[in-house]
This record gives C-alpha cells, structure tokens and sequence, in this order.
C-alpha cells in the first residue's frame, strides 16, 4: 500500500477506534503494510472489525494477508523431494 492508501484504510479504522489519523502513525503503518495490496488490507480491515472488539493493528492486516494468500500448486517432485518421479 502506498501512503494515501494507508491514510484512507487507518481514516476508516481509526473511525471505528475513535481515533485521530496523524502523519507519522500513517508513515509507520505504511512501512509494515507496504507488501499488502489495498484492497486486501481493507478486506481484513472489515473482517476483523466485524469479529472483534480490540483496534485494528498491522499484524491483524499481514496474518489476515498470509492467510488469504494464493497458493502456488507443487509439483510431484517438490511435493516427494528425494524420490524419483515417474511421469
């Protein structure tokens, strides 16, 4: 996410929160949720919000990023590593 992707997820956040948006606070959270694409940071945003009454924090946004991830299929040799594939 860049900057003003994160100033918009933490002004919806922080709403919730009652909760000002301050620039370093933004700056911070960029830094950690830099890898997470916007529409997934809002995604677990809203889940977590709909399931729990503590604030909103970056890990919540990167387990909930790693957890939803997609995954990449492995091959047979990757999934029996050592063992002679027979095609």
């Amino acid at each position: 996410m860049n900057l003003k992707e994160t100033a918009d997820l933490l002004a919806v956040a922080f709403l919730v929160d009652g909760k000002d948006v301050d620039p370093p606070t933004v700056r911070y959270w960029q830094k950690l949720l830099e890898d997470v694409p916007a529409n997934v940071a809002h995604a677990a945003m809203i889940a977590h919000q709909k399931c729990s009454e503590y604030p909103l924090r970056p890990a919540h946004i990167t387990a909930f990023a790693e957890a939803n991830a997609p995954r990449r299929q492995l091959s047979l040799s990757e999934r029996y590593p050592g063992r002679k594939v027979i095609q």
